[in-house]
This record gives C-alpha cells, structure tokens and sequence, in this order.
C-alpha cells in the first residue's frame, strides 16, 4: 500500500521513503525496548529470605500528650530502624498509620522496597504519620490495624508485622484483640512474626499479653521511655545434632542479614559451644566436650546423666550491639548418641523452592498453541543411616485460598490436593506432577510440602524432620500467541505510520483549496468550478478518474473535462483565500497565484479566457 502512493506523489516520493524507513526503525526500536523490559520483568525467583516488613503506628493524640511525649523520638526511632533494615537485600516494607476508624485507607499506608528508601522516603512517612495524627482522634482501634497488617502480608516472603502502640483497644463491637491475634496465630504462614509493641508499660491488657504468649510466633514487647528498639529474632525450630557430628557446623536461623556482635550462654555440664560465624540470616555454630573424652566415654556420660537416645539442653543468644534486642533468645538442643538418621529430598531445599513460570498460549491462524508444560517435582530422595522401614508421609497443600484448576498425578497416579503422598526407599521413583488448566487463575502459586507422618527419620534436608515444611512456588501465565503478538505490533507499527501520514503529512502535503468557487469563461467555455474542500483541480481535455485509494491518502482531486484544454492544467491551494495555477509551457496565466481575477491564455491558438475566484 505504501509503495503504491509513494509513486503517485512524485517529487514527494523519496522524502517520503527515507521518512517511512525512519519510522519503521523507530517502530522496531520500540518493539526491541518493549520486549527487554518484558523479560527483564520476569520474576527471577526467591534470593535468601525476602522479606516484609509492616509497622503499624499508633497515630492517636495519646502520643504527643504527657510529661515527657514520645511523639518525636518514636517517629525517629522507626525511620532509624527502616534505614538499617533497609540494608538488606529483597525486603520491603509497608508504614501505616492508624487511629481509630474501622476501616484504614489506602492514603494511610506507604509502601516500598529497601532498595528505595532515601531522604525523599523519610520526607513521605513523616509527612504521613504528621499528617495523620493532626486529626482529633483518642480511641484507639487496634484489631483493624492489625488486620490491615494481615492484608499486606505476602506467601511469597517472610512476614514481620510490628505494632507500635501507647494504648489499648477501647472500640466496642466486633472481634476483641484476643480474638483477632488468635486467629493470626492459628492460620499464620510458618516463618511469619507479629510484635506487640508496648511504648509504655500499661498499653496491655493482661488477656491479649496472656495470648501472644501462647502464640509461638507472637511477642508482646516493651519500649523503654518511648523509644523504639530494633527488634532481631532467631528461629523457633531445635536443633538437632549427634555426638557422631560434633566437628560439624549447625545454624540457627537469625532474622538480620548483617554480622552482628553476639554471644551464646552454654550452661550444660557436658557441652559447650562456640560461634563461627554471624550473618546472611545465620548464626553458625559448633558443639565442642568440655573435657576430653572416648566416643564410649561419651555415650556412658549422656547415658547416665539422661536416659535413651536424646540429650536435651538449652542455649541463650545474647546481643552485645545495643541498638538490638533479640526478642526469643532461647535454643532448645536435641544431641542424639547415635548417628541421625536422614533424609534429603528437592535437592535438599528447606526453604523455598521456585520453578520456572508455566505459560500457555491458544491458537491463532495457522500457529498452534502451545503444548502442555506440566510442572514436576522430583522429591530424588536420598536416605543416609536409614532403614528399609523409614518413610515420610507429606500433604501437599496450597497456601491461601484458590480454585483448584489444576491436576496433581503421583508417581503416575492422579491424587486430590492435600491428598497424602509417600516417600520411601522401596519406590522406583517419588515424582509430582502438577498441570494448570487452560483457563487457571494467573499468578504465582504457593504450595506447601508438609510432612504428617515421620518414620525412622530424625533430619530431612538438614532440619528436624518435623519442622520440615518448604514452600513450593509455582506461576502461571496466559499469555499472547507469538504470531498473535507479531501481527499486533505489525498492527501499531502500521496504525502509528497512518496515524503521522493523516495527522501531520497529509494536512501539510496536499493541502485542501479553501476558495470556494472557481469561474471560468471566454472563447465558447464558461466553468462554474465547485473547489472548496478539493486538494487539486485538474482542467483536461480527457476524461481522467481517482482511485479510491489515493482519495483516502491524498484527497479528493476534481477532474474537469473541456475539449479547449489541451494540455492539463492543475491547480491547488496557495495561500489562504488563493490558488497557484500549473499550466503547461504553451499556456500562461498571469497572475499565477489568483485571489480574485486573472487571464489564462492558450500560447498555441492566442485564445483568452477570464478566470474568477469567490
């Protein structure tokens, strides 16, 4: 179509070409853009323990009131503790700012990743919480803080919900305190912490103190003179070694990424222990005997002190950094005075395990769609100082609440989510299968691996088999045929070309003849000419005809038809309210731009004729 009106345009057609070329370059450059940002776009899986920090701050008049307030220095503590945790890597955070309304709205919550916080960022939040408190507000409604602390937590990352209080709860109706921390204790993602911040030593009530502390992940914590400490945290899972892996190194899961200054407290008369290294989320650490003993010594000592296979002591991690404040020091330590027994599957994942984005796409025109591309999960179990008797038996359940359009086959044979699955060494093979339907729900997709029955195993993946439960992320994506995906950009490349030709070059090449009426007479010839809205007239003494193509592209032309012009005579607009006249070498007009009267002359006859514009 292109090449088509380029040769009618004449002297226009190869300023044209090279525009065309430009902007086809253009268009591909655009198209190349758009497709690196697309995969830079893709999820890259999870790195380390991402993380989500969500600080709930109490913003009623309460904390501007008193002797000493603790308005200032609890709204600068927060931005300190931001600024350090912001230091770590794949973490992001969420400050809202709550009073008493029932329902907090967007505008009160600012959320962000570590990566972007800088000056602008404290600006904003303090800005919000100012803001926010400026507005007469005393009660205090601390189950919807809570809950909207609910809503922002992510599947996908370690949730740490931080409640930044001077008050109680003291709106009446609907769910109490205790009931709502119940519920999050209950049906919390394993990993998951909440901390109830206490700015001051009465912003509790002995109910909601009595049940976090039978919330294994919930801590009621309290601020001296208002200021915010930097809460750390370690994980709840023992440890469990043997008196066989004494030169081994064990870790305890730590929630901060940097090396901090800590100390281990030992008071076992047996053991002690040392640390070798703090950071990227660990404490590492080694068992050592206080004294110098045989392996048999060793078995006789633990033996008489305590009966059967586990020796159980405790440990005390202590922070020497006193902008830190490890919230649950204690470690619970199982030695066994056997070798453990193991077990490594998923190629000894313990956290979270990401397999790449499943996409389908339908048919279109003569391309197919895109195969079925079913997820596998091969557990590859190996068994180290196990028997023929030992095997695991996992539920494999998908976390939050989604349709199940999906199915799952085990080894071959379909199973039901949440359906149990056994491993064990007598299998040929331990592999799940899961395939999307066509139309799922888009997005990514937790699932969690949880062992339900545990036999002759004490270590699964490096863990205590009963705190073994990764989370298995999965995504799904409906996505564009590629030649469906060729043919649009073709479309806008095509669209954005004849939107610039009718927009901008159309109006400026082939400009429409504002004059209304042309009048022609003289020699036998009177021409009543109508040439308003017209881009050219054409005067000829043959019949000649437009194409519907080039009226589209360069405007309608008027064709008059008079056997007294002989040779063709174009005219088109000139200036406003004027035409210029084209005639041939044996014709002359004078003058040639017309704006009311001029004479056109045919040099070969010496005939005359009159011409008028209105």
């Amino acid at each position: 179509m292109i090449t088509t009106e380029t040769k009618s345009m004449g002297k226009f057609r190869l300023p044209f070409l090279l525009h065309g070329k430009r902007l086809l370059c253009v268009a591909v450059l655009m198209v190349s853009l758009w497709v690196s940002v697309m995969l830079h776009a893709q999820p890259t899986g999870i790195v380390g323990h991402p993380r989500n920090n969500i600080y709930l701050f109490d913003c009623t008049k309460s904390m501007t009131r008193g002797d000493a307030p603790i308005w200032v220095p609890a709204k600068s503590a927060l931005i300190k503790t931001i600024k350090r945790q912001a230091k770590q890597p794949n973490v992001k955070f969420s400050v809202v700012a709550f009073t008493d309304k029932a329902a907090i709205p967007d505008n009160q919550v600012l959320t962000f990743d570590g990566a972007q916080f800088g000056p602008n960022l404290e600006g904003d939040i303090e800005t919000l919480l100012d803001k926010t408190i400026n507005d007469p507000h005393d009660n205090t409604n601390l189950v919807s803080a809570l809950e909207k602390g609910y809503k922002l937590c992510e599947p996908s990352r370690e949730n740490r919900i931080y409640l930044f209080t001077d008050g109680k709860h003291n709106i009446k109706g609907g769910n109490t305190l205790e009931e709502c921390i119940s519920a999050w204790c209950r049906k919390h993602t394993k990993g998951d912490r909440l901390f109830y911040v206490m700015m001051t030593q009465d912003s509790i009530d002995p109910d909601v103190k009595k049940c976090l502390e039978l919330c294994e992940d919930g801590f009621a914590i309290e601020c001296k003179n208002g200021i915010i400490p930097q809460f750390c945290d370690i994980g709840s899972r023992p440890i469990l070694t043997s008196t066989e892996e004494l030169d081994q190194v064990r870790y305890i899961e730590f929630s901060e990424y940097e090396s901090l200054p800590l100390s281990i407290e030992c008071d076992d008369p047996v053991f002690d222990v040392r640390i070798d290294k703090v950071g990227d989320y660990r404490i590492c650490i080694r068992f050592e005997k206080r004294w110098d003993m045989s392996r048999e010594e060793l078995y006789k000592e633990l033996s008489m002190r305590q009966g059967g296979d586990n020796y159980e002591f405790d440990l005390l991690v202590t922070s020497k950094d006193e902008d830190y404040y490890i919230v649950n020091p204690k470690v619970h330590v199982s030695m066994k005075n056997r070798p453990l027994q193991k077990l490594e599957i998923l190629g000894g994942a313990t956290d979270a395990l990401t397999f790449p984005e499943v996409e389908w796409y339908d048919s279109f025109l003569w391309s197919d769609a895109l195969p079925e591309q079913p997820v596998e999960v091969d557990f590859s179990p190996v068994f180290e100082f196990c028997d023929n008797s030992s095997s695991v038996i996992f539920a494999f359940e998908e976390i939050g609440e989604n349709p199940v359009d999906y199915v799952l086959t085990y080894n071959g044979q379909r199973i039901q989510p949440g359906e149990r699955i056994t491993v064990s060494r007598h299998d040929a093979e331990s592999k799940l299968t899961l395939e999307f339907n066509h139309n799922a729900k888009e997005g990514v997709r937790s699932f969690a691996l949880i062992p339900m029955q545990v036999r002759n195993i004490d270590m699964i993946n490096k863990l205590p088999a009963k705190d073994f439960s990764p989370k298995i992320n999965m995504s799904y994506n409906i996505c564009w045929n590629p030649l469906k995906i060729v043919c649009f950009w073709i479309a806008v490349i095509i669209i954005a070309m004849l939107g610039i030709w009718f927009i901008m070059i159309k109006p400026a090449k082939y400009r429409k003849i504002d004059v209304r009426l042309l009048q022609i007479e003289g020699q036998g010839v009177y021409k009543r000419i109508d040439t308003k809205g017209y881009r050219q007239v054409v005067l000829s003494s043959r019949r000649q005809s437009q194409s519907v193509i080039s009226k589209i592209f360069t405007g309608k032309v008027n064709y008059i038809t008079d056997a007294a012009f002989t040779s063709d005579i174009k005219i088109e607009k000139s200036a406003r309210r004027s035409v210029r006249f084209y005639v041939p070498r044996t014709w002359s007009i004078s003058p040639t731009v017309v704006r009311e009267n001029a004479v056109l002359k045919d040099n070969t006859t010496g005939k005359e004729y009159k011409v008028r514009v209105s």
